[in-house]
């Protein structure tokens, strides 16, 4: 069934964010998507939010990519698979724990960012007085809700002390999702991409920062 759009409560700080770096996450993406990848992978970008926080706000202002994905290494794979099964397909089939999709694959679904990785970024950003406040990734497989959402899958793994943002290009693969689920209404598409950002509690309730471009 599809759902339109959904929306959270307002969380109490506005998110600030330079608007070339706005728009350096949907190129970031983009680029990932304009690419070949290989059999039973998926499109895939995530990186860090680079910027300061504020009793009022919080400012991004820097977007990098995140070069390594520990996905399929263990035991980053079984915990992922595990919880893939958990939140993202309910229920299960008896047969196969993590069901197909017909538009991605789900064993590769999931990124993983080393811990080497995170250090280096957050140490080279704590040097220009900065911090990592949040990650970004992409959501581009046709799942049948507003690709544009946090999943409940993202809110059961996210850490609460970083937002979280989610870039939705599904405007690129609008074909597709109609092929899935013809029943969509046409005025339902994107027209162009979406980022919409988070706060997930401890207690794993979602908000959604008002957004500042400048």
């Amino acid at each position: 069934v599809w759902n339109k759009k959904v929306e959270f409560p307002k969380w109490k700080q506005t998110l600030v964010i330079k608007r070339d770096k706005y728009i350096k996450m949907i190129k970031l993406c983009k680029n990932v998507l304009s690419k070949k990848i290989p059999k039973e992978k998926n499109y895939k970008c995530q990186g860090f939010l680079i910027g300061k926080r504020y009793p009022d706000r919080i400012e991004i202002l820097d977007v990098i990519q995140a070069k390594t994905d520990l996905r399929q290494k263990e035991p980053f794979k079984s915990y992922i698979d595990k919880m893939l099964e958990k939140y993202m397909i309910s229920p299960p089939t008896s047969k196969q724990k993590i069901a197909d999709c017909p538009y991605c694959y789900f064993r590769d679904r999931g990124f993983v960012i080393s811990a080497e990785e995170y250090e280096s970024v957050a140490e080279k950003s704590k040097k220009k007085g900065l911090e990592i406040v949040g990650i970004f990734h992409l959501h581009y497989c046709p799942y049948p809700t507003d690709m544009s959402s946090i999943t409940k899958y993202d809110v059961m793994l996210w850490n609460p002390r970083l937002i979280c943002a989610v870039v939705d290009m599904s405007y690129l693969a609008w074909k597709k999702i109609l092929k899935a689920m013809p029943e969509i209404p046409k005025e339902d598409k994107p027209k162009s991409p979406q980022i919409r950002f988070y706060k997930v509690t401890y207690s794993k309730k979602v908000y959604e920062f008002p957004v500042k471009i400048f």
